[in-house]
Parts: structure tokens; C-alpha cells; sequence
């Protein structure tokens, strides 16, 4: 019922061509939550659209207000270019066009946005795809939650390991997901405070506790400190720029309450945290990510210039993964001096003991494992000291994992050049806003959200990443920049 009134009215007023255009982002943007590989295919029709409407119905004639920033869209396009030159000093050249189709996205759909007369995508129309996120994502975790209560009842199974395997169905990751919600929780509590309808005010309030839900199963570290961060800054916004602040400290008593309880129902995730604390606290212990880091930065030293070439990332990291291991081999000392083979004997026993132990619940070697040590001829002591790290660099090489880190992947792949191209991204809109002294909280929001979670997952390696953050990212900027009328409907004047 809802979704037909948001149809109906955000339709209105539109032409043949306008209603299959909105009708297909409308889609893409429903399919994005669900499944990536479907969220492609409506990229890619979306594009084709583009160009039949371009070539067929304007004829090439092109918005004005569209071309005026055409600067800011020739970004995306120079960033596509500068990995496209990197695959001539590839040697992996195969890799090097796999990532030149993944990121062809980073060229076609600025071009789209750009070329496209959009007028008819306006402040209203964004909010109405901006409510259709939401919908879907309250979606994906309802059938979460019912697959995984159903499963946790009939087949004994907890209810996070389902919820984090996303059910298997959607082929989605926690981190991402957690990014789109981050996002339509902000869009929510904006409107929360500036829509004047009260059903639509509950239908918000709904929506947000079932997401903060939903974003505390999702299991993921960034995902709820990111939420927490863009709470805080919602609230400082509610007080200086609404200027509500009795509102505001009753929101915040509630937040706070909220996380509180938070702690105990949702125990997992507060534990992963607890869990991270005492890793980065314990000499024993480390985080993944803090490994993959120092194994990014070695390589950064080497390649910041130019890059590894856009093919090579993943073998260059991966060739200092086993370097890194080495150097943690090398750790380990012989209980006597004059053993034979003990090049062989301790990687024998790292690999015997590290199987014993997970990485969160290691904490020093048990009775058992110092047995084993001593039988390998491994002194206990730098076994134990080095055990942790071993274990995750040797999933690494396993895996050939990423530095999940984009600054570091960009660094990495196409050195300097590119990482500033990268980060004129948010750089564009925030000189603009300033220059223009209008600010959209909900769009910032946005590229706090893409920034903060790039420091922790590359996503802009993957497709999850890439249609979100471009459809997003242009649909933001369209409306803000390329409107004729500027004023941000779901803020006050006084913002």
C-alpha cells in the first residue's frame, strides 16, 4: 500500500520515457540490498536506456545545468583511465582487464548522469528511491530473520552464524549491507525530524528500530561504530542547526539506553568489540586487519609512485605475505642450538598448534601445545609470540586476500595519482556545498559513510561497493548541483 502511493505520486507529471527510467532505477535500487550479480544486469539496462534515450529521444541535445559540472564527472572517467594505463605495466594482464571491466561502472554511469537529461530527478524523486532502500532492506532482514529463527528452532543452529552467512541466499557481505543501512537510517532520522505527516513520522520510527536491529546482526565492527558516529553527529546537527536541543537530549537518552541494551541482547556483537580491544591490547594477540595493514604499507613504501599496475596487486601482496612469514618463521628459536631440519620441524609446528586455537580465543599456549612445541624443538615462548600472526598471514596467502583497506588497494594498484583522483570524490561536493553555503546532512552522511568504510573493507573492488557508492554518489550530486531549484526538500530553510 505504501509502495503504491510513493508509485503513484512520484510518477506523476512524468512522460513514457521518464516512467521507464525512473521505473529501472527504482529497480536497481531495490535489487542492491538483495543480490549484486541482478543489481549488474540493471546497471548495464539502465545504461543501454541511457544510450537509446540519448541518440533516439534528445537527439543529443543535453541539459545545461548537467554540463556545467561536467569537471566533476570527468573524475570518475580519469580514475577509470589512470587503471586502464595500468595495465601496461601490468605483468599479470589477464587480472589487469578483469579489473578493467569491475570498475567500467566508474566510467559508463557518470557518463550516464552526465549526458541523460534528468531534470525530472528531483529532491522528492530522490527521497522517494531513497524510501524504496529502505523498504528493501527492511525486506532482506525480515526474510533474514525468518530463515534464521526457523533454522535456529528446527535445526539447532544460533541465530548470528545464520544472520552473518546472510542466509546464503543474497550473496552479500555484512560490511556492505551494514553501509546501505547506515545509510537509510540516516535518511531516516532526517525525516523524522523535518516531515510534518504523522504516519509517515511512525512509519520511519518503525523502520529505523527494525534497521538498528538489523545493523547489530549484521555482526559488523564498522557497521555499528559507523551508526554510532553518524548518531553523534546527528544530534550535534539536531542541536546547532534545528536548533532543537530538548528533542536532541531525549533522543540521545534513548540512543545511549538503546546501546546499552544492546550489550546484552545483542551479545556477539558487543563481544567482537570487547574481543578486538583485548587482541590490540595483548602482546600475544592481533587483529587480522592490523596484519594485512602492516603487509599493505610494506608494499606502499615501494610502489606509492606509480603502483603495482592495475594486474599485479594481489601477487605483489601476496609475495609479501610470504616475506612477512618468513620473518615470523625466522622468530622462532630452537630449544637447542644443534637440531637438524629445524627450518622444517617449526613450520611443522606452527601449522600442528595453530590448529588448535582460533584468533579470538587464544591467549597463551595451553599444556598441550608447549608439549608439542618442545616435541618440534620450538621454544614455547616464541611460538606463542608469533603463533597469532602466523595463522592469519597464512589464511592470507590461502585467500590472496586484499589489504581491506581502499586507500591502501588504490595506493597499491596505481600509486598516488590515483588515490587522489579517489579522493576528489568527496573532496568536489564538499567545495561546492561550501561555495554555495548549502549543505545536505543526508549527503554527507553518505560520504562519511563511504570514507569511514573504506579504512576497513576495499570497496571499490567489488560490485557491492561500486553500484552502490556510484548510484548513490551521482543521485546525490545531481539533485544538489544540476537542479535549477536547490532547495533540499527534506531540510529546513534554516539549514
Amino acid at each position: 500500500m505504501i509502495c503504491n502511493y510513493l508509485m503513484m505520486k512520484y510518477f506523476k507529471d512524468l512522460d513514457v520515457i521518464q516512467k521507464i527510467e525512473l521505473s529501472l532505477l527504482t529497480l536497481l535500487v531495490i535489487v542492491i540490498p538483495f543480490y549484486w550479480r541482478v543489481a549488474s544486469y540493471m546497471v548495464m539496462i539502465l545504461l543501454l536506456f541511457g544510450f537509446f534515450k540519448i541518440v533516439f529521444i534528445q537527439k543529443f541535445k543535453f541539459n545545461k545545468q548537467q554540463l556545467k559540472y561536467t569537471f566533476a564527472y570527468i573524475v570518475f572517467a580519469a580514475t577509470w583511465l589512470i587503471y586502464l594505463i595500468g595495465v601496461f605495466y601490468s605483468s599479470d594482464v589477464s587480472s589487469a582487464w578483469e579489473q578493467i571491466g569491475k570498475k567500467l561502472f566508474f566510467l559508463l554511469l557518470p557518463l550516464y548522469f552526465l549526458f541523460s537529461a534528468l531534470s525530472f530527478i528531483t529532491q522528492n524523486r530522490l527521497r522517494y528511491l531513497l524510501y524504496v532502500l529502505t523498504f528493501s532492506l527492511v525486506a532482506v532482514f525480515l526474510v533474514d530473520f525468518s530463515i534464521a529463527s526457523f533454522n535456529h528452532i528446527f535445526n539447532e543452529k544460533t541465530m548470528y552464524s545464520y544472520m552473518v552467512a546472510k542466509a546464503k541466499i543474497f550473496d552479500s557481505h555484512h560490511t556492505y549491507t551494514s553501509m546501505y543501512i547506515c545509510l537509510a537510517i540516516v535518511f531516516l532520522f532526517v525525516e523524522i525530524f523535518t516531515v510534518e505527516s504523522a504516519k509517515t513520522k511512525l512509519v520511519d520510527i518503525i523502520c529505523s528500530v527494525i534497521l538498528v536491529i538489523g545493523i547489530f546482526f549484521q555482526n559488523s565492527r564498522a557497521g555499528i561504530l559507523c551508526m554510532t558516529l553518524l548518531f553523534i553527529a546527528l544530534i550535534i546537527w539536531v542541536v546547532f542547526v534545528l536548533k532543537k536541543k530538548k528533542i536532541a537530549l531525549y533522543v540521545f537518552l534513548s540512543i545511549s539506553m538503546f546501546i546499552v541494551a544492546s550489550c546484552f541482547v545483542f551479545k556477539n556483537s558487543f563481544n567482537r568489540f570487547v574481543d578486538t580491544f583485548h587482541k590490540l591490547t595483548n602482546e600475544n594477540k592481533t587483529d587480522t586487519r592490523v596484519v594485512l595493514y602492516q603487509v599493505a604499507k610494506s608494499v606502499i613504501g615501494t610502489y606509492y609512485a606509480f603502483g603495482t599496475g592495475t594486474g599485479d596487486r594481489i601477487d605483489v601482496i601476496v609475495d609479501e605475505y610470504h616475506d612477512y612469514k618468513d620473518e615470523l618463521l625466522n622468530n622462532i628459536e630452537p630449544v637447542n642450538p644443534y637440531i637438524e631440519n629445524f627450518d622444517n620441524l617449526k613450520i611443522q609446528c606452527l601449522d600442528s598448534i595453530s590448529k588448535m586455537f582460533s584468533t579470538s580465543s587464544f591467549d597463551s599456549l595451553s599444556e598441550e601445545a608447549i608439549i608439542i612445541a618442545k616435541d618440534y624443538g620450538c621454544q614455547p615462548q616464541t611460538v606463542e609470540c608469533n603463533l597469532i600472526k602466523y595463522k592469519i598471514v597464512t589464511s592470507a596467502i590461502k585467500n590472496e586476500a586484499n589489504s581491506h583497506n581502499q586507500y591502501f588497494d588504490t595506493l597499491i594498484s596505481v600509486g598516488i595519482i590515483g588515490l587522489l583522483l579517489m579522493l576528489s570524490f568527496f573532496v568536489l561536493p564538499l567545495v561546492l556545498m561550501i561555495k554555495r553555503k548549502k549543505y545536505d546532512i543526508v549527503y554527507l552522511s553518505f560520504m562519511f559513510i563511504i570514507l569511514f568504510n573504506a579504512v576497513f573493507e576495499s570497496i571499490f573492488e567489488r560490485q557491492l561497493g561500486i553500484i552502490f557508492f556510484l548510484l548513490f554518489y551521482l543521485l546525490f550530486f545531481h539533485v544538489t548541483f544540476c537542479q535549477n531549484n536547490n532547495k533540499l526538500c527534506s531540510l529546513p530553510k534554516n539549514c
